[in-house]
């Protein structure tokens, strides 16, 4: 089972663990279900949406050019009409200093579509005025977001084995779903948090400093569960590309020691893979027999060598449940 709060990546670890064992993100009809322009340009809309109200909520402030294009952007619901109007209003704010810096500031502010940049750069693509029957790349399935709700399973063979991921949503009232899947037999649990949220404020819940906060106290509080305990248990501390993007930036270490006061920042600490020891040994604190893995779900080597472990681990707790263990 694949458990994690809205936006650490489990939709697209499914996406990679079925590409890797069928040879496709999709199952029979289902890629025609998937309007891919349309969701190209929604994703469009609610990043750009998004990136506006921080522009207020900074006081920053936009080019007098652009007002025009922000009151259209901002009222606007539906994506279905006037395509070419509205990809030249998103390229004309997305071009403006104001927006430009909220976006240099994604890593401290909750914002909603993090894949902008790869939106903007194939925003011509997703003009059905211009692209007849329109092909989804596999940057496109990867990176266009769709919200998860209810419970998604997807079933397969391998090396003569019957596998079944279950994806739940993250969101509030689909945590409350996690709980009943976990009583019907589940052989895993995996665990997704996102690396680059470490110092993004918690909007969810006030009483926790960042979402990687909120993300491990949802963890901790999965634990106490009679069957999740008896289970072998990965903790994937996912976006370890976005995380190391971060730490480049000059404000990571003093947004890193606030979150983390217990962190010794001296020369020898001051590393990435010290930083990433220290989140991980805060879910290690959890349960000493907890697994946790830094990675990136949009690599596909590193999908792999995940699906291997989650392989080796589930065998070898099947061989302790059967005395047959080492």
């Amino acid at each position: 089972m694949i458990l994690g709060v809205a936006g650490c990546g489990k939709s697209t670890l499914l996406k990679q663990i079925k590409f890797l064992n069928t040879g496709s993100f999709f199952e029979g009809e289902e890629e025609g279900q998937v309007d891919f322009v349309t969701l190209g340009n929604q994703n469009l809309l609610v990043g750009m949406q998004n990136l506006l109200r921080w522009v207020k909520e900074l006081e920053l402030s936009l080019e007098d050019k652009n007002l025009k294009h922000e009151r259209y952007i901002s009222q606007l619901s539906d994506v279905s009409h006037h395509i070419p109007v509205f990809h030249e209003k998103v390229k004309q704010l997305w071009n403006d200093e104001a927006i430009q810096e909220v976006w240099q500031k994604r890593s401290t502010l909750p914002i909603q579509i993090k894949t902008m940049q790869y939106l903007i750069e194939n925003m011509h693509r997703f003009n059905p005025e211009t692209t007849e029957n329109f092909v989804p790349t596999n940057e496109d399935v990867l990176y266009l977001r769709q919200r998860t709700t209810g419970i998604v399973t997807v079933r397969f063979a391998s090396d003569r084995s019957e596998w079944e991921f279950v994806d739940i949503g993250g969101q509030r009232p689909e945590r409350e779903k996690w709980l009943q899947i976990v009583d019907e037999g589940i052989d895993a649990l995996l665990y997704m948090v996102a690396l680059d949220e470490f110092c993004v404020p918690c909007t969810e819940d006030n009483r926790f400093s960042s979402n990687l906060q909120f993300s491990r106290n949802i963890f901790k509080e999965l634990l106490k569960h009679p069957n999740i305990q008896t289970l072998p248990k990965i903790v994937l501390l996912n976006k370890h590309d976005a995380f190391m993007s971060v730490h480049e930036q000059p404000h990571f270490w003093d947004s890193f020691q606030k979150q983390f006061p217990t962190f010794s920042l001296t020369p020898q600490t001051r590393t990435p893979a010290a930083a990433l020891e220290h989140i991980a040994s805060q879910f290690k604190k959890l349960n000493r027999d907890i697994i946790v893995q830094s990675g990136c779900c949009l690599n596909k080597d590193y999908i792999s060598t995940l699906y291997s472990d989650i392989s080796d681990i589930i065998l070898n707790g099947m061989l302790d449940d059967n005395g047959l263990g080492f």
